[in-house]
């Protein structure tokens, strides 16, 4: 089971690859919907780093993670306005998502198939 896991996760993740690599520069910074493309993209590569790990304590943040770019919106989780001085460009959304794709394996392989998700916010997991 774990093999397609990992499976399903490498080919989700080379689709993510293309979207970055086929989308227009301009679509990638664009500001007309509250999310633009970049946004979208580290917020799915932060949440797939975050779930690889065993546990959230054991979750490090990317070594250019900004504080709350992971967030959607205009405001935090906990209401504070999201301040985004830089624009993740698509070489560097491209290495992270490669430094993620290096570990997919390994994460799955060290999961505990019977074992309950210690990720306590997702309902029935607690």
């Amino acid at each position: 089971m774990k093999s397609e896991i990992v499976s399903q996760y490498n080919a989700a993740l080379k689709m993510l690859f293309s979207t970055i690599e086929l989308c227009p520069d301009k679509l990638w910074i664009d500001e007309e919907y509250e999310n633009s493309f970049w946004r979208i993209v580290y917020h799915t590569l932060f949440y797939t780093s975050l779930y690889l790990s065993k546990n959230p304590q054991s979750f490090t943040t990317w070594s250019k993670h900004k504080e709350n770019y992971n967030c959607l919106g205009n405001f935090t989780y906990d209401n504070k306005p999201i301040v985004i001085n830089e624009i993740y460009s698509k070489e560097i959304l491209t290495e992270y998502l490669k430094a993620i794709l290096e570990k997919v394996e390994i994460s799955i392989s060290e999961m505990e198939e019977n074992k309950i998700s210690e990720f306590n916010w997702i309902p029935g997991m607690s």
